[in-house]
């Protein structure tokens, strides 16, 4: 939803690796994954952002929005806009 959101497009590489994921992820959560997705949906940016790098654990401390800037401090885009 995010990367839709903001303009982002899949290469066609990681578009079937997503879908690969959400494949395996279906078959082992089945209809939990519909409500998981929508829930991961109504999350914005830095939420997003701030729920992943609480799932990982323990990290250096960075904030959500040093994170997101990474790509930028490095010259490399991340995403490319469509």
């Amino acid at each position: 939803m995010l990367r839709r959101v903001h303009g982002f497009d899949l290469e066609l590489s990681e578009g079937q690796l997503l879908g690969d994921r959400v494949t395996a992820l279906r078959s082992a959560l089945g209809d939990g994954l519909d409500e998981a997705w929508a829930a991961g949906a109504d999350l914005d940016l830095y939420a997003a952002v701030d729920l992943a790098l609480a799932a990982l654990g323990d990290l250096p401390e960075i904030t959500t929005r040093e994170i997101l800037d990474l790509p930028r401090r490095a010259g490399l885009l991340g995403f490319r806009r469509v």
